[in-house]
């Protein structure tokens, strides 16, 4: 949240629900998703089968410091539907609402947070909760004067099953940092990372692959490799299945963009290769990734 934003073309009209042109802005996209097989096993950790609809849902977020002493910030929250079931949903919730006021400011704890999002009953706990949620797993300190501005837009229908929250839940899981990223040409990232056990490419990431892609034409002789990696949970077998889907979204997608199949090859290093070797939700989402690695 409080590292550099996306590369993105953001919409011209985002100024017109509070955001600040001038400041980063953080960008993620999810798509909805169907059952195949196994229904609603998975809330009792069972496998199912799932797959990725074309519908998707995006969220635009903007941390902003509330400068002036007086006054709190606020969660102001903007949502519209692209399907027609609402045209638009607005709500601002204090800051304040989620912080222990003594002996100082400290976000609630969990299960505190769970009875305040209980009486709330409201459609934004979905993107309130993950926000609070990532800030307290990685120590990213919150302040009652912070404001967020959000807007969300989304083409998924709603209560059909195709998991209109969850897409905004998982959003979250996708690391949004540039600390680990290497550069494979000037301007050119190295890598692009993805949700929990997913291989569905961001905007952002193909905003990456299409830089990459940019600089493979315009180095003819280049050849590539992708490689596939995944967090520590889950199997070796499992992992190392998950990051060559990774690699290959990544190198289908390169395709899309005109770049010959014959100049990159793909590889799985599952979880054997973390680049942070922590236990917590900060690494797993570093470690969810692809590299692009030269190789002549």
């Amino acid at each position: 949240m409080d590292t550099g934003g996306i590369s993105q073309q953001f919409p011209s009209n985002l100024s017109a629900f509070g955001f600040d042109m001038k400041y980063p802005i953080h960008f993620a996209s999810s798509p909805g998703r169907m059952d195949v097989m196994g229904g609603i096993a998975d809330y009792s950790g069972s496998r199912v089968i799932q797959m990725p609809i074309e519908s998707h849902t995006s969220v635009y977020i903007q941390r902003k410091w509330k400068t002036k002493k007086v006054g709190k910030g606020v969660f102001a929250i903007t949502s519209i539907s692209e399907s027609g079931q609402h045209k638009k949903r607005f709500v601002k919730i204090p800051t304040c609402t989620f912080f222990v006021n003594k002996p100082e400011a400290a976000l609630h704890k969990y299960e505190n947070l769970n009875r305040i999002f209980s009486r709330i009953k409201n459609w934004c706990a979905y993107i309130v909760g993950p926000i609070l949620i990532c800030a307290k797993e990685n120590n990213i300190q919150l302040s009652t004067r912070d404001n967020f501005v959000i807007y969300i837009t989304s083409s998924i229908p709603e209560g059909k099953g195709v998991s209109s929250s969850a897409a905004v839940e998982i959003l979250d899981g996708v690391y949004v940092g540039s600390d680990t990223i290497e550069m494979l040409a000037v301007d050119v990232p190295d890598r692009i990372f993805f949700a929990y056990d997913s291989y569905s490419l961001t905007k952002a990431a193909q905003d990456t692959l299409e830089k990459q892609a940019k600089w493979l034409k315009a180095n003819g002789s280049a050849t590539i490799a992708i490689e596939g990696h995944a967090d520590e949970r889950g199997t070796r077998e499992y992992n190392l299945a998950l990051g060559d889907r990774r690699a290959n979204a990544a190198k289908d997608y390169l395709m899309t963009q005109g770049i010959s199949s014959s100049r990159v090859t793909t590889i799985s290093f599952g979880k054997e290769r973390p680049v942070n070797s922590g236990s917590n939700k900060k690494a797993w989402a570093q470690n969810r990734r692809s590299v692009t690695v030269r190789t002549n």
